[in-house]
């Protein structure tokens, strides 16, 4: 079986940001099977399902996902932040290093807590430089397939409560599996 999803923003990568997409995923493998946008178009079917905000592929954690070493490497490449302390760790910036932000876990629950408590961290960002730095680079990084695109195989995510307008994070943003 096979569901749609359509919302404001698809981030396929930091390079193409799609607006109002429907992406259809198959139930079973995870797997996306198309993409279509909704201009042009008279009608969509009455079983996609328009949620508010952005859809992007799931939270990767580099920390859950990776060996030590492998860590090593990737904080050698990215400007790595690790937010799964109580005490994060926000190094400054390297220029011309990619930032990549690692929840220390993959579970929607603990990143939304994640996310509450480092408001004025994200406040520094655009929404889609968040998203490219937790979902886009840690895939990268993990040598895994990173853009959202026809046969990937990935949960889809939810970001709800985002300024669209400014494309900023809020006190009231959370993240939902789709």
């Amino acid at each position: 079986m096979k569901k749609r999803f359509c919302s404001q923003y698809l981030f396929c990568s930091p390079c193409e940001i799609l607006k109002q997409t429907v992406i259809e995923q198959d139930e079973k493998s995870r797997t996306i099977t198309d993409l279509f946008p909704l201009n042009g178009r008279n009608s969509e079917s009455a079983h996609t399902l328009f949620v508010d905000g952005i859809i992007s592929a799931e939270i990767l954690s580099a920390k859950a996902n990776a060996t030590p070493a492998e860590i090593n490497m990737i904080q050698e490449k990215y400007n790595y932040i690790d937010l799964s302390t109580s005490s994060p760790l926000i190094m400054p910036e390297e220029k011309g290093k990619d930032l990549l932000i690692d929840f220390g876990t993959n579970a929607v629950s603990e990143i939304n807590k994640i996310i509450s408590q480092n408001i004025v961290f994200f406040s520094r960002y655009s929404i889609f430089e968040i998203i490219a730095s937790c979902v886009y680079f840690p895939a990268t990084a993990l040598n895994k397939s990173a853009k959202l695109a026809l046969g990937r195989n990935t949960n889809l995510i939810q970001w709800r409560g985002v300024d669209l307008v400014n494309k900023k994070i809020t006190e009231k943003t959370r993240i939902f599996s789709l």
